[in-house]
């Protein structure tokens, strides 16, 4: 499972959420005990919770989220900003 949460960690570490090993057991503590309950979506929710500390880094966890697991790109959301500020 470790091949899963490590490389997402790093890629939100990349994008500056603040994220170190402390959350990184955490989030290894929660799967072990099945918290996530054995889904993707249990994961998003297990991991958000541990992962985003201030509000403002939740766009940032979800859009990486995205990235990382559903191969989202994030091209569309700045369309939507482009289009918004037309």
């Amino acid at each position: 499972m470790s091949n899963v949460f490590v490389p997402f960690l790093y890629e939100l570490r990349a994008r500056k959420v603040k994220v170190g090993a402390q959350e990184a057991l955490a989030l290894a503590h929660a799967l072990s005990r099945g918290l996530h309950e054995s889904s993707l979506d249990g994961f998003y929710h297990v991991a958000r919770a541990l992962y985003v500390h201030p509000n403002t880094d939740l766009n940032t966890f979800d859009q990486t989220f995205s990235s990382h697991f559903h191969n989202i790109k994030t091209t569309s959301i700045t369309i939507l900003n482009k289009l918004k500020s037309w």
